[in-house]
């Protein structure tokens, strides 16, 4: 027979569940500025009510995709445009000075 104190389900030991240990959302309320206590979504910082999760797909699975302008790769060229202009000014200073 079990003794008295293993049957008083008022003494049980408390199971922890996976959301009770998450980490919590850091989003803070404007309002009072607490945080946010429900468990984040993993892998982010914020819980599914604050963002975790949002936005668009990026690259041709979103669909707004029309053309090459914005992406990644003519973003990168752009740069290296940029760039290739501005050591072709520094270029022609250094030349016209050692003409003159």
């Amino acid at each position: 027979m079990a003794k008295k104190n293993e049957a008083n389900p008022m003494e049980r030991q408390q199971l922890e569940y996976a959301f009770q240990i998450a980490p919590r959302c850091t989003a803070r309320s404007k309002q009072s500025g607490q945080r946010c206590r429900a468990p984040a979504v993993r892998g982010w910082k914020v819980c599914r009510f604050h963002g975790a999760r949002g936005g668009a797909p990026e690259g041709e699975a979103n669909g707004a995709w029309k053309h090459g302008a914005y992406s990644k790769a003519a973003r990168a060229e752009r740069v290296l445009v940029k760039h290739l202009f501005t050591e072709a000014a520094s270029l022609r200073k250094l030349l016209s000075k050692s003409e003159s």
